[in-house]
């Protein structure tokens, strides 16, 4: 492991790095299969990876990310669904919801109840969005399991939100 970084990396820098890793062994390996990469990450007593490169292939990613590299392309756009116009940007959808007394206080985690549920809003859009991806793009076997991981991402923002968790049986 010799990469050095300059300064201590924040959260979301590290979190960028992990996403520019899986995305970057996503792209060599050529398979959505994240369980045996995922294996191969593991740690082994005495140091080290049980691939050796994954380990420095992270932290060259994290190193990358530290110094500045370009993640635009880590983030992704919501995107219109059904030509509805959905807001792009959190925090504004959320300063439109605040503007009706019904998103008026917090919720019990003391997060703004309208940043909540514009969270848990545009989690789901964005599970929408994969999902209709999927449809096109995904194989037969993985069709089924990718789609239900999505469904299951969408009930969990349905049941964390006071307004829509009334939905669920």
């Amino acid at each position: 492991m010799n990469v050095t970084l300059a300064t201590p990396v924040t959260a979301e820098q590290a979190y960028l790095a992990m996403l520019l890793f899986w995305d970057e062994v996503s792209q060599r390996t050529q398979s959505a299969d994240v369980g045996a990469a995922l294996q191969e990450c593991k740690l082994v007593h005495g140091g080290g990876s049980v691939d050796p490169a994954r380990i420095e292939d992270y932290l060259h990613c994290l190193a990358r990310i530290e110094q500045g590299e370009d993640s635009k392309a880590l983030y992704v756009e919501i995107v219109p669904i059904g030509g509805s116009k959905l807001a792009t940007d959190r925090d504004e959808l959320a300063h439109r919801l605040a503007q009706s007394e019904k998103f008026a206080g917090e919720t019990s985690d003391g997060e703004p109840q309208s940043w909540a549920t514009a969270h848990n809003i545009l989690e789901i859009a964005e599970s929408c969005r994969a999902i209709l991806s999927l449809v096109k793009t995904a194989t037969t076997d993985d069709l089924v399991d990718d789609v239900r991981d999505e469904l299951r991402h969408v009930l969990y923002h349905i049941g964390d939100d006071k307004f829509f968790k009334v939905i669920l049986p």
